[in-house]
């Protein structure tokens, strides 16, 4: 579904097909490597505090708060999603690569 969604918005082929390896990867500047590493913490319950300081290097407080609410929701989302049983669509059931 965000696969999808991602296309629609703009989001460059490059960075789809290397997200798996956003680390490694040239496709993302370091604000958006900053974005993805706050969104991995709050996914993971464990922000540090170098990815929280740089995080805050990038983002003012309103989007730093934007991002962490977006990304805690979408962990009770998945939380709710596999407590539930549901089922990921046909189509998504084994996109590859498959992400963290």
């Amino acid at each position: 579904h965000h696969l999808r969604m991602a296309r629609k918005a703009g989001v460059p082929e490059a960075q789809i097909a290397a997200l798996a390896l956003w680390r490694e990867s040239p496709a993302f500047d370091a604000r958006e490597r900053a974005a993805l590493a706050l969104t991995e913490g709050v996914m993971a319950c464990d922000v540090t505090d170098a990815v929280h300081a740089e995080a805050k290097r990038h983002f003012s407080d309103a989007e730093f708060v934007e991002l962490s609410l977006t990304a805690a929701f979408y962990a009770m989302v998945s939380r709710m999603l596999d407590a539930m049983r549901v089922e990921l669509d046909p189509d998504v059931r084994e996109h590859s690569p498959r992400l963290r």
